[in-house]
């Protein structure tokens, strides 16, 4: 696997940011994630040849995961992006 999320998009051929601002991703946020003390949020991009690439990101501001629940589609998301 490549050492960033960023490469291994590229091979993929993902553009996350554009399908973010083009509302192509389903995504799901949880309170409660069963894995980490913070909330979460996946994300799924689909890839070209079938198939899917999910996302997990951890919120650095917990006010904004408030936020985003609220909001089915929105730039405003894009502060999960590390």
């Amino acid at each position: 696997l490549p050492n960033s999320d960023t490469k291994l998009e590229q091979q993929l051929g993902i553009h996350a940011l554009q399908n973010i601002l083009a509302a192509r991703v389903q995504r799901a946020a949880f309170t409660d994630s069963g894995v980490s003390d913070s909330n979460r949020m996946i994300e799924r991009h689909a890839l070209a040849g079938g198939g899917y690439y999910w996302k997990s990101y951890v919120p650095h501001d917990p006010g904004h995961f408030e936020r985003i629940l609220r909001l089915r589609r929105s730039a405003s998301s894009l502060p999960w992006i590390a």
